[in-house]
Order: C-alpha cells, then sequence, then structure tokens
C-alpha cells in the first residue's frame, strides 16, 4: 500500500539503504532480507524502522533492497538475497502476480517468504502481515453514512488502477454502502496516491455533483487534495471526508477543521510485528497465516482503536 506523508530525495533513499545494508552480517543468529517496493514515503520507510528495532534487540540482520517500484527489478532483488544466503525473505510486493516467480524461486531453495503489507498471488507464503484494507473501505462507508444520515451522494479517489490494495479498499466501500440504501456512490476517480491529482478530480466531481454530502480516499495525501478543493468552493464543514493513514498531513487537517476524520495506522508497529512474525518462523513456532495491524480512528474529537470485525 502506498499511504504517503511525504517525499525524500532519491539520494537519501539511497543513502538509507546503504546505512541498512551495511550492517555486518557474520555474527548475527540470523540474516533476514527485506525487498522493498519503493523507499520513496514515510510508510515505507516507517515499515523498515520498525523491522530494524526489532532485529537489533534479537540478534538479527536486517537486509533491506529498494526495488523502486519497478517488478522486474523487485525479482532481481530477491535473487539476489537469496543468493546472499538470508534465512527468510520479506517482500512487499510491487505486483501480486509479477512477483510469484521469486516467490516460486524462494520456495524450491526452502527459504521461507512472509509478505508485507500487498500480499503475493501464488508460491508459498508462510504468513502475510499486514492491513485488511476491505475492512478499512467498509469502515470509511460506515463512517461516512452515519454521520450524513444515510442518504444523500458520495465519491471514491482511489489510488492506482490495478494494485490489489486500491481493489480491496474499493471492494470494502462499495460493500459497506449496501447497509445505506439512501446513499449513492456517484463517482469513483484514480488519483494515483498523489494530492495534486486528487484535487483535480475532486474538482470534476463536485462539477457534475454539487450536491455530494461525503468523500474518502485511500490515503491522507489524496484526502487533502480532495479537501483543498472543497475549500476552494467554501464547502468546508459541509461534506464529510475521510483518509486512510493518520499521518501528519491528515492529522494538520483534522486540526485545522478542514478533514473530518482519518483512519490511522501505524507502519513502524505493522513493521515490528512483521519482524516479530518472521522470528517466530525462524524459531520453529507456529504462526498464523494472516496477521493484522492495528488501526484507530482519528477526528477532531480524539483518536480511538477502530475494530475491524463483524462487517457483515
Amino acid at each position: 500500500m502506498k499511504r504517503t506523508l511525504s517525499c525524500i530525495t532519491p539520494l537519501i533513499a539511497a543513502l538509507f539503504v546503504v546505512c541498512i545494508c551495511s550492517t555486518s552480517i557474520h555474527a548475527a543468529k540470523y540474516v533476514i532480507g527485506y525487498s522493498a517496493p519503493g523507499l520513496i514515503d514515510q510508510f515505507q520507510l516507517d515499515i523498515v524502522e520498525g523491522m530494524r528495532e526489532i532485529a537489533k534487540s534479537n540478534d538479527a540482520d536486517l537486509i533491506v533492497i529498494d526495488s523502486r517500484n519497478d517488478v522486474a527489478k523487485q525479482i532481481g532483488d530477491i535473487e539476489d538475497l537469496i543468493a546472499r544466503k538470508v534465512n527468510l525473505i520479506v517482500v512487499c510486493p510491487n505486483d501480486e502476480h509479477g512477483i510469484v516467480p521469486a516467490v516460486e524461486r524462494a520456495n524450491r531453495l526452502n527459504v521461507p517468504v512472509i509478505t508485507v503489507d500487498r500480499s503475493a498471488a501464488g508460491g508459498i507464503v508462510v504468513s502475510h502481515c499486514g492491513l485488511d484494507n476491505y475492512a478499512l473501505g467498509f469502515k470509511a462507508a460506515e463512517f461516512i453514512c452515519e454521520r450524513i444520515g444515510g442518504k444523500g451522494q458520495v465519491a471514491m479517489v482511489s489510488g492506482t488502477a490495478g494494485m490489489s490494495v486500491v481493489a480491496k479498499d474499493e471492494a470494502g466501500f462499495r460493500d459497506g454502502l449496501k447497509k445505506y440504501p439512501g446513499v449513492q456512490l456517484v463517482a469513483t476517480r484514480n488519483a494515483d496516491w498523489d494530492k495534486a491529482k486528487a484535487m483535480s478530480v475532486t474538482e470534476d466531481i463536485l462539477t457534475r455533483y454539487p450536491d455530494i454530502k461525503g468523500f474518502f480516499a485511500h490515503n491522507d495525501t489524496m484526502i487533502v487534495g480532495v479537501v483543498e478543493a472543497l475549500k476552494a468552493r467554501k464547502l468546508t464543514g459541509k461534506v464529510v471526508t475521510i483518509g486512510i493513514g493518520g499521518y501528519d498531513d491528515g492529522r494538520e487537517a483534522i486540526s485545522a477543521g478542514y478533514l473530518t476524520a482519518s483512519i490511522g495506522l501505524s507502519a513502524v508497529e505493522g513493521g515490528k510485528a512483521t519482524m516479530k512474525l518472521a522470528l517466530d518462523v525462524l524459531s520453529g513456532k507456529a504462526v498464523p497465516k494472516s496477521s493484522p495491524w492495528p488501526v484507530t480512528l482519528v477526528t477532531l474529537a480524539g483518536e480511538d482503536s477502530l475494530s475491524l470485525l463483524n462487517l457483515n
């Protein structure tokens, strides 16, 4: 998932990876490789931070390779991790289908694989640690519908078309709306996780549907673009808005009264949970096939735990 707070330069990203990968591996009990989709946003950097913290305190070394959002490079990166004889590979796939040959290669060589945030469509994956994106979309629908009194038009601003996390966010939101027959989803637009694109598509939606009552966007960066478009039309406070992330840009918009809510994620905690899962696998413990991350609902009133259970 690309839940973006802010971008960093390629140079900083490269130095970040070099610092991680230069850690000595000769004395560690375990060597774990992480194939990242792209270390260009806070969400991915936070995952690595959490993983490193747990690895450091458990006599494990972490090798991180940035695939730079390139499927072919990610496959090659995993081949490189296998050649470096890591004990386990964690991967956040750029493409759930494209990563399958690399997972199967690791399987043949008896290198266990864990996925984080995004799943793989095939191969043997010991466990997946990440967000239940379907549930996030479902809860966003419930939040908006309750706030608008179960009646009115709503719209969704999605991430990049074709990504599994986007499909799950969308499916959850659509299914959540089914509980409220008085609410109509009148528009869904892709904005590729980008604030400017989100602002542009929102302007188009508002032109076609001036009476819209609610917007859901798949990350806080895009929902901030949505609220910018609403501000320009003097609709602040008149339209319910919710994003996903709970990072600084979303929290600042909530504090300023522009954004209604955000579903808060902690990628650092997710990274910690992923590394603990990897260590459990390597120590021979039984692990679940899926381990969801905890989430919260962030509003002007504060932050509360959000249950993703009992959706039907």
